[in-house]
């Protein structure tokens, strides 16, 4: 070439140079630093979600766990305490009842002493039985030290109380005590009973002598059992002793370092799970223990937050779960009111340290933080090493086009290991050799590169949409349920190779067998699914062999397979198949179905492209498969955390039962175009619901239902509004959320954008309202057609077997009856089908095999036939067939379109 045209084309690569464009740029970035950015901030992103949701959902987890086992352990101690005090109730209605059937007389002092004696020997919780008596009369057994005790004050004891040993045979040995002017008329437990008139408890006190609480219940008896308004004969009681509850409360395991205890509303304890006797040494005397100078701290902080949380024992109402901090530590305190209908009211109160859960959580936490911290490094390394990979063949491509534009015509680029970069770094060496060439060489080099350039665009263009597709395929696959991806991936790759079907089969390894899982097909044409269900491996020796050694199975034209492929062949006839292409799909070195495409109506040769499509997209089914199993497997632990992933893309509102928004996710936000700022705490009418939908319902209305009766609307779909006025149809899955009371707390709804789906469903409803329409009118004349012609047609019917009945008749008119009789069912017949392709269009026509005799019904048809010299219905000759004597099968419809026929 000569100097000026070199000189001619420095300058024309000058003007068109990229480094003249770039200069016109304020600021630009490093190529790597482009590539690198974005992979870090998305893998830095994704790894500080993920470590988040992990801690979040392992604290709510044990949250929920500590809260359900203090309620188990309160429930224990209920349930104890109500058995406890089921023996005092149960004692008092046995000698009440002993009273009024006349089993015990109360003037009987001697008997009642012996009945009482027999019976405290069957209860060993329980320290004295008692019966006062209206006239100041008082007998009562008392347990000390294993050894029972008599006590009797009336007037034979000059109203003394007397104590008194007794032998095995309760008989009074010694006299032990005398206490003078004992009236049991002015005791507690007997002021307590004759004042409420039914049986009632007395207050927690102290036994005499004794570091030992107890409480007593005492019973009315009357001299009318029905009418406590009637004379009071008395009162009968049972003291119950108090320890009994320490040592349940002691056994009772509360975590690792849990305690609990029950106290008065007074603030007094009842008893706990660490001192033995909820009582203290106070100048020689021994007095109760307030809760909030327990000698346990735990149980002290626990009762002074009580109190200062709700003002006094007293004022606490209904059950609580509450969490306080205490010597730095969270605990979750579980408070439980006791009451019974006789004047029982306690509190029960379980203490749970946070931590006795935790501990595993935290080492787990730690685990998965210093995981994502080596995720994430490697993650940068590998990003930094891939960008240098990518970007030290473009300098060097940029260094060789800028000593282009400076005139040096012969430089070359060498090649990497990146097949673009490859193919641009020949485009580029071919274009310097060209430009070598002569200058009148010019304009045809140039048509080269235009038609190259775009083929080569193209061919980026199908690389790029191949990659966008599978990116949407791996999406689906990380967001949706497998089979829901597995659909949207068939449908897809079938449109974009342009097939005619997309399948995929499984193979069951122990029943050697085929089965078609999921299949997509263009319009116009139906699923094959059905047909290849249960195809054993044998069946199809040739299609396996291909697959388990090549893994691949490739037909162009399945008309030209060979003769070894017999019934491959007719399979693919049965289906219409043209040609197709399998591709094995293999799970941890062993073969567990295939993906494949075929056609229908033309034959295609399917691209390596392709090919490499249905590879990638087998390893994808593989890996959703095996994270599925994983999943199936981790679903009992993991069932919050899946739920949240399950839902990440889709609208997440929380709303209260005023109708007040208290959360909405980020989708949410940018789906209704609002800030968390400007949704939260406004009602959800007038923000993301209208007040009324496009047809007129009252969605006001709607959603004060839903706050009322939660429970029927746990699916609703409904219109919605965006903060631009778009409106837009919604599927709403709502669950109500309650508290211990079964009040409703707030409402916790998802929802998906069906909008085209309702679009589309107005469009089908049109549809189904002409057809339907058009199948009424079908269905009336037809109906009324063969009412009409069944009515005269059963007189005939009627008519033919009563005459045949006649014992006059000829032979000739015998065989005149049956001709009318085998026509009038023959008419039926047709009435019949006519009404059978109202069945066939419905597809519920029903095929029944049955076997006829082939002389007899060819017999029948000549019956029918039509003589042309008289033009009259008369029996024609007819030889039967010599080779017809055997049964042959075949349908009643099909009988019925020969004889139409003739």
């Amino acid at each position: 070439m000569s100097t000026r045209h070199a000189g001619k084309v420095s300058q024309i690569i000058k003007k068109t140079s990229p480094q003249n464009h770039s200069q016109s740029r304020p600021w630009q970035l490093p190529l790597h630093l482009v590539l690198v950015g974005p992979f870090v901030l998305l893998i830095a992103g994704t790894v500080g979600l993920t470590s988040w949701l992990s801690w979040r959902t392992g604290q709510q987890a044990v949250e929920e766990v500590a809260n359900r086992y203090s309620r188990e352990v309160t429930e224990r101690i209920q349930q104890h305490l109500k058995s406890y005090l089921e023996t005092p109730e149960q004692i008092n209605r046995i000698n009440r009842n002993a009273v009024y059937l006349g089993e015990l007389n109360l003037t009987d002092l001697p008997t009642v002493e012996r009945y009482l004696w027999r019976q405290i020997q069957a209860y060993d919780t329980i320290n004295y039985i008692m019966v006062g008596t209206d006239r100041g009369d008082y007998v009562a057994i008392k347990r000390s030290d294993q050894q029972l005790q008599i006590e009797v004050a009336n007037h034979a004891t000059g109203n003394a109380l007397k104590s008194y040993e007794t032998d095995l045979q309760g008989q009074r040995t010694r006299q032990l005590t005398s206490t003078p002017r004992y009236n049991p008329r002015i005791r507690p437990w007997y002021e307590a009973a004759s004042k409420a008139k039914k049986p009632a408890w007395s207050s927690v006190y102290q036994i005499f002598n004794d570091r030992t609480l107890s409480i007593t219940q005492g019973v009315p008896l009357y001299r009318q059992q029905t009418s406590p308004q009637s004379q009071l004969l008395g009162v009968v009681g049972v003291e119950l002793s108090l320890p009994g509850i320490n040592e349940f409360l002691e056994k009772l395991r509360v975590g690792q370092s849990g305690q609990t205890f029950i106290v008065e509303r007074s603030g007094d304890l009842i008893a706990d799970s660490v001192s033995d006797v909820p009582l203290r040494q106070q100048n020689g005397k021994s007095e109760r223990i307030k809760a909030t100078e327990a000698n346990t701290p735990l149980i002290r902080s626990a009762a002074q937050h009580l109190i200062d949380r709700f003002g006094g024992f007293a004022k606490i109402q209904g059950k609580q779960s509450i969490k306080f901090n205490f010597e730095g530590a969270l605990h979750i305190l579980e408070l439980t009111p006791f009451r019974d209908e006789h004047g029982i009211d306690w509190l029960i109160v379980v203490v749970v340290p946070e931590a006795d859960f935790m501990g595993q959580i935290h080492r787990q936490q730690l685990i998965s933080a210093v995981l994502c911290l080596l995720a994430l490094s490697g993650a940068i390394a590998l990003g930094v090493f891939t960008t240098r990979w990518i970007t030290q063949p473009i300098r060097r491509l940029s260094w060789a086009s800028q000593a282009i534009t400076s005139g040096e015509l012969g430089q070359t680029v060498p090649g990497s290991g990146i097949r673009e970069l490859d193919v641009s770094s020949q485009a580029f060496n071919q274009m310097a050799t060209q430009l070598q060439q002569s200058f009148t060489e010019l304009e045809q080099t140039n048509a080269d590169l235009e038609r190259r350039v775009g083929d080569r665009t193209v061919a980026l263009q199908r690389r790029a949409e191949t990659d966008s597709l599978l990116s949407k395929i791996s999406r689906a696959f990380l967001d949706q349920e497998a089979d829901v991806a597995i659909a949207f991936t068939l449908q897809e790759i079938g449109t974009f190779t342009g097939s005619d079907r997309s399948y995929i089969v499984r193979y069951d390894p122990h029943q050697q067998r085929w089965n078609m899982s999921h299949d997509w097909w263009v319009e116009g044409l139906e699923s094959v699914r059905d047909q290849f269900q249960e195809i054993p491996v044998k069946r199809l020796p040739w299609f396996w062999q291909q697959l388990l050694v090549e893994n691949l199975l490739e037909i162009p034209r399945t008309a030209d397979l060979g003769p070894e492929a017999a019934s491959e062949k007719a399979l693919f006839e049965q289906q219409s198949t043209q040609s197709l292409v399998n591709v094995a799909i293999t799970h941890a070195g062993q073969l567990i179905g295939f993906i494949g495409l075929n056609t229908v109506h033309t034959h295609k040769v399917w691209s390596t492209e392709d090919i490499g499509l249905l590879k990638v997209i087998g390893e994808l089914i593989a890996i959703a498969q095996a994270r599925q199993q994983v999943g199936q497997a981790l679903q009992a632990s993991e069932a919050q955390y899946r739920d949240l992933v399950q839902t990440a893309n889709s609208i997440i509102l929380r709303w209260d039962a005023s109708g007040r928004i208290r959360f909405l996710n980020d989708y949410g936000q940018r789906f209704f175009g609002y800030s968390e700022q400007e949704i939260l705490g406004r009602h959800v009418v007038g923000t993301i619901v209208p007040q009324t939908e496009s047809s007129g319902r009252d969605l006001q209305q709607l959603i004060q239902d839903i706050c009322e009766h939660p429970d029927r609307y746990l699916q609703n779909e409904n219109e919605n509004i965006r903060c631009n006025g778009e409106r837009v149809w919604l599927a709403w899955a709502n669950r109500p959320i309650m508290d211990e009371q079964d009040r409703l707390i707030e409402i916790l709804s998802v929802a998906t954008d069906i909008s085209r789906r309702k679009a589309a469903e107005v469009e089908l409803q049109s549809a189904k309202e002409a057809a339907e329409v058009a199948s009424r009118a079908k269905s009336e004349f037809l109906a009324n057609m063969s009412h009409e012609l069944r009515t005269p047609l059963n007189g005939i019917l009627g008519y033919a077997q009563i005459l045949k009945r006649s014992k006059n008749l000829t032979g000739e008119q015998s065989q005149g009856l049956d001709t009318i009789q085998q026509s009038g069912e023959h008419l039926l017949m047709l009435i019949n089908d006519v009404l059978d392709l109202s069945k066939i269009e419905a597809r519920h026509m029903e095929l029944h095999l049955t076997d006829f005799h082939l002389p007899s019904f060819c017999a029948q048809l000549s019956i029918f036939s039509v003589c042309e010299h008289t033009k009259k219905a008369s029996p024609c000759s007819t030889n039967p067939l010599p080779n017809c004597q055997r049964m042959f099968a075949g349908m009643n419809s099909v009988c019925g379109r020969f004889c139409s026929i003739c």
